[in-house]
């Protein structure tokens, strides 16, 4: 995955990618631009599981008041791969 760096719309696309290294063009013939990328592939040495399965309410959990102090079982599984949450006492309008 490409992602451009400031506003210069260059239209980066990956031209040719090998098994070590890609090659990255801009469409539009403009100044050098700045990107990050990031490559996503399923390992060999590991299964293919899937993660949990969780509730809405595992993730999206009742304002802090009302919250018992220890996590729910799928939350616990999840908990190494979240980030922690905070969420509002009330919606934003």
């Amino acid at each position: 995955m490409l992602t451009e760096y400031g506003n210069q719309n260059s239209g980066l696309y990956v031209a040719s990618r090998g098994p070590s290294s890609f090659e990255v063009r801009a469409s539009a013939d403009k100044d050098p631009a700045t990107f990050g990328y990031m490559v996503v592939a399923k390992r060999k040495d590991a299964p293919d599981a899937r993660m949990p399965r969780i509730s809405a309410q595992d993730l999206f959990p009742p304002p802090a008041s009302t919250v018992a102090k220890e996590l729910s079982p799928a939350a616990k599984e999840l908990s190494p791969f979240l980030p922690p949450v905070v969420l509002p006492d009330r919606p934003h309008n």
